[in-house]
């Protein structure tokens, strides 16, 4: 697919290649496909899901490292990733009345796994959930399914929210499961957990579980 994502790992990797090296052309041609948007405020290198904004700094530090496109924009890989983290679409205050417990945790929207590909009445709208979806926003898709790790993965990032948001969740926790587990995906408008099985496997993923108390 086009634009920014975390293929971009896969490219420096095969242009380092020491053997079968990527021939330069194929970056600028990856790069001609960046959506450069100004979102909340904030302009960004647009990415719908979180996470593809923050694999490839696993293994590179991205600070002050820049190619074309950044130094066209004065920006480099970290602070985009930072630009994402802060602006709403990436994590997000909670909006359910259902969580209000949550309520001033900020929460975040990335590929994940979800209630399921079906439509639901919810307080009498009818809405469209998912199963495992590349879910993004503010240009979707976005079915309210948020997934409280992709906050604690934007920790190197953007500290001063990620901090207080861990503290908010666990505080929330706290009070109705002494083991203050966090749920890996939470649907906030689907009452009902469902386990989901890996590819190729049996053993299921409880820590995807969808679950709301």
């Amino acid at each position: 697919m086009p634009g920014y994502d975390e293929a971009l790992l896969l490219y420096l990797l095969g242009l380092g290649s020491p053997t079968f090296p990527l021939p330069p052309e194929s970056y600028a041609a990856y790069c001609s496909s960046y959506q450069w948007k100004q979102i909340y405020g904030r302009e960004v290198l647009y990415s719908g899901p979180l996470f593809t904004h923050q694999l490839s700094h696993l293994w590179i530090d991205f600070r002050g490292i820049r190619d074309a496109f950044m130094r066209d924009h004065n920006s480099d890989y970290f602070e985009n990733t930072r630009a994402g983290d802060l602006h709403p679409s990436g994590v997000r205050a909670a909006e359910s009345a259902r969580v209000r417990r949550l309520r001033r945790a900020l929460l975040g929207i990335t590929a994940s796994d979800g209630p399921g590909f079906e439509t639901r009445r919810v307080n009498g709208i009818e809405r469209e959930f998912y199963g495992y979806h590349a879910r993004g926003a503010p240009y979707g898709p976005d079915d309210g399914t948020v997934s409280p790790w992709v906050v604690v993965a934007s920790l190197p990032f953007a500290p001063e929210i990620v901090i207080p948001t861990i503290h908010a969740m666990t505080d929330a926790r706290s009070r109705c499961d002494e083991a203050l587990r966090v749920q890996a995906v939470v649907q906030p408008d689907v009452r009902r957990a469902r386990r989901a099985r890996p590819a190729g496997g049996s053993r299921p993923i409880t820590s995807a579980s969808i679950r709301v108390r």
